[in-house]
């Protein structure tokens, strides 16, 4: 435990790594799991205390059902279906696209299972609040599937000014973008038991999640 400085050494590395760039990074999925562990814990702690340099965070949530149909897909696809694809590979996006297609979601316990994701992810938001570590809050849908880069833009922003003059348009945005949205915005299409679904969170908080 070196008290949450292996956050300060990592994004040191890759600085210099990487010394041209206007902002660096890295994907932290703060799930129940990775906040249980020290490390953890001391690294988000330590955000909050540092003031030059400062490392601040991008929070990003995302439709909790389209969470739900993500790991579905992947629990039932007999084919080897990758996390993520990079940004002209078409084969592998044909693959996330027909795998995301038709997921059947456990009707019987739907309602548990957005009901505990939306624990964690308030308990994640907690927890920055909580260590006063510095962040803005981005939208998953906004990011890959808007028609304008305003959400980019906005985080850019927060994180470098400079950097943020670097963006015009979503053209630019998606032309330095690494990897692509592999899911389809339909529910529709994408949710098997759509009609099913659709019935259980009608007249819940859950209703606005679901895309036609």
């Amino acid at each position: 435990n070196d008290n949450g400085m292996w956050v300060l050494k990592y994004m040191c590395f890759m600085q210099q790594l990487f010394p041209k760039a206007g902002v660096v990074g890295f994907k932290f999925k703060p799930n129940r799991a990775i906040l249980s562990m020290d490390a953890s814990v001391n690294g988000l702690k330590l955000l909050g205390k540092l003031k030059n340099p400062s490392i601040k965070v991008v929070r990003s949530r995302r439709n909790l059902l389209d969470v739900l149909i993500s790991r579905y897909k992947h629990k039932r696809s007999t084919a080897k279906v990758p996390a993520h694809c990079r940004v002209g590979d078409k084969a592998c996006l044909e693959k996330q696209l027909k795998a995301g297609l038709g997921v059947e979601l456990p009707a019987y316990k739907l309602l548990g299972l957005l009901k505990t994701l939306t624990k964690e992810e308030n308990d994640v938001d907690k927890r920055l609040k909580e260590y006063r570590v510095p962040r803005i809050s981005a939208s998953f849908e906004k990011l890959y599937y808007s028609d304008d880069a305003s959400e980019w833009k906005k985080i850019l922003q927060f994180l470098s000014p400079k950097a943020a003059k670097r963006i015009g348009s979503i053209s630019d945005v998606r032309k330095a973008m690494q990897h692509q949205a592999t899911s389809h915005p339909s529910h529709k299409k994408t949710i098997r038991n759509f009609d099913e679904v659709r019935k259980i969170l009608n007249g819940t908080k859950f209703e606005k999640l679901l895309r036609p």
